[in-house]
């Protein structure tokens, strides 16, 4: 199963970095350096495996993140409106009273 971590909404700077409105509350984990996610377009049919160069939060909380393979703002450009998809992965321990968002958008009140 894949998570959501978030969706590209702009280009930062010169070296190819994009902003990413991020549905993660473990940004810091999630978008560490070296780990590969899946770039994917709103409509599916473009779907690109990247590696996280670099990660950092900003001011107006959004997530800046750099990959490989995307070096200038016009390679950049191209990715806006794609979201970022990572395998989930079962290595964080909730408490338990926490829960993914998935989790808990199914259930209904009684």
């Amino acid at each position: 199963m894949q998570v959501i971590l978030g969706t590209i909404v702009g280009v930062f700077g010169i070296k190819g970095e994009v902003k990413v409105k991020s549905n993660t509350d473990f940004g810091v984990i999630r978008f560490k350096k070296g780990n590969k996610v899946e770039l994917c377009s709103k409509i599916g049919n473009k779907v690109e495996e990247k590696t996280i160069i670099s990660h950092k939060e900003s001011t107006k909380g959004l997530d800046i993140i750099l990959f490989e393979g995307i070096d200038n703002p016009e390679m950049a450009q191209k990715y806006i409106g794609y979201e970022i998809l990572l395998e989930k992965q079962d290595d964080y321990e909730f408490s338990f009273s926490e829960f993914e968002d998935y989790e808990i958008c199914v259930c209904q009140k009684k």
